[in-house]
């Protein structure tokens, strides 16, 4: 019966997601205080019951150790902030989005069957579809809805690109073993929805990702699933035209052209606006580093630098470069303990993605293998490990490996 309940605490989690990843504004949120409230106090109450009163072993493995080293270190960095004069509710804010990751060690003690996994993935993937729709409605807001010149149809709203991508990945790979066809149209339309939504927020980088993830998933599967998977992308491809082409219309032709000068761009090198204004970025930060390298500037601790698109001094507390964020607010050596676990569970993902025989357990692991590259590449261009998406499935895809490492343990 206990377990029922924390199986369910879990579920309400997933299904009110949405709110979660849909939640963007500056500051402090209501969205914010609920996540405090409820999603970080109920947590960090398992955690004080699981460690302080029943005593029980959460820690597995070394991965399990440094996850809690990390936080552990997280916990003491307030007080650089505090001497770097970062407001407190700052730093707070920044601890309770990184503390999801810890959502890691519920999901993998309660879900140890395949029926409680599925039913998870199910209302994860209920709730990203929310995502899906409501970064169409925002699209058709800012660009279709007053339009007036056909250069606002590349303007977008560029949030949970992860999640679209990490969408197309999971639908791709449960659709290639499929046999039942309502259940291979449904998967289908995942993943052109989902691939709409990731061409809408003309994120270039997780355009790339999302190729590499399919990469991935065509190097991983076997001939049979590699042939389905080509007939598909051929599918998705033609789909993907007409829909722009139907939707658009007459501004079809600026939407590709849109699409082809966002991959081409990132062939031009320092040539690239966006690319100088993060050298620029990089410049300052990496200054900042090397004036305090060990303990790190403090969570929440802004900084300024040059913006060269606008011209003005910038000042912000975003680094488009997930380990140089880690580096600047924490310091080296936790960034080191955080990427200890994060390589530790691609390694076991990769190793179950090719050793298992269970297809169901198989897929997990190649779904979060998956999730853990596209972490792993777009970080060099953004802060995922510190985003609402990007919290999220770090735990999941650790619960995920995690609970496929103790099964092979029993066995």
């Amino acid at each position: 019966m206990q377990e029922k309940l924390q199986r369910f605490w879990i579920y309400l989690i997933a299904a009110s997601s949405f709110l979660f990843f849909s939640d963007s504004e500056k500051g402090i949120s209501a969205v914010d205080v609920i996540i405090a409230v409820f999603y970080n106090g109920v947590l960090f109450t398992w955690l004080f019951w699981q460690l302080a009163v029943k005593r029980k072993k959460l820690i597995d493995n070394y991965a399990d150790l440094s996850i809690f080293l990390f936080f552990i270190f997280v916990i003491f960095n307030l007080i650089i902030s505090l001497l770097n004069d970062v407001d407190f509710l700052d730093w707070l804010r920044e601890f309770t989005l990184l503390s999801m990751i810890l959502y890691y060690f519920p999901i993998r003690e309660y879900f140890t069957e395949k029926k409680h996994i599925l039913t998870l993935l199910i209302l994860f993937l209920l709730s990203t579809l929310c995502i899906v729709f409501m970064q169409y409605y925002g699209y058709y807001k800012v660009t279709m809805k007053g339009l007036e010149y056909a250069w606002q149809l590349i303007h977008s709203i560029r949030v949970n690109m992860a999640l679209f991508a990490i969408l197309i990945s999971y639908a791709t790979i449960f659709l290639l073993y499929q046999k039942k066809l309502l259940n291979k149209i449904l998967l289908i339309s995942i993943v052109i929805l989902s691939s709409g939504a990731l061409i809408s927020t003309f994120a270039r980088t997780f355009w790339v990702a999302a190729l590499i993830l399919l990469f991935v998933v065509f190097l991983y599967v076997p001939i049979s699933q590699k042939l389905k998977m080509t007939r598909y992308s051929l599918i998705l491809i033609v789909v993907t035209f007409l829909m722009i082409t139907l939707i658009f219309k007459g501004n079809a032709e600026i939407v590709f052209s849109a699409i082809s000068q966002r991959f081409t761009s990132s062939t031009k090198g320092t040539k690239d606006i966006s690319v100088r204004a993060r050298l620029d970025e990089y410049k300052v930060i990496y200054q900042k580093i090397q004036q305090y390298p060990l303990g790190g500037s403090g969570m929440g601790k802004e900084f300024s630098f040059h913006e060269p698109i606008l011209k003005y001094e910038k000042r912000t507390d975003f680094i488009h470069n997930g380990y140089l964020f880690f580096s600047y607010r924490l310091g080296i050596p936790v960034l080191l303990i955080f990427l200890y676990s994060f390589i530790y569970f691609i390694i076991k993902a990769e190793n179950y993605t090719r050793l298992l025989k269970d297809d169901f357990y198989k897929l997990l692991a190649l779904g979060s293998l998956c999730s853990l590259v596209l972490l792993l590449i777009s970080d060099f261009s953004t802060t995922q490990f510190l985003q609402r998406d990007g919290v999220f499935i770090i735990a999941v895809s650790y619960a995920f490996i995690g609970i496929i490492s103790r099964k092979e343990k029993e066995n």
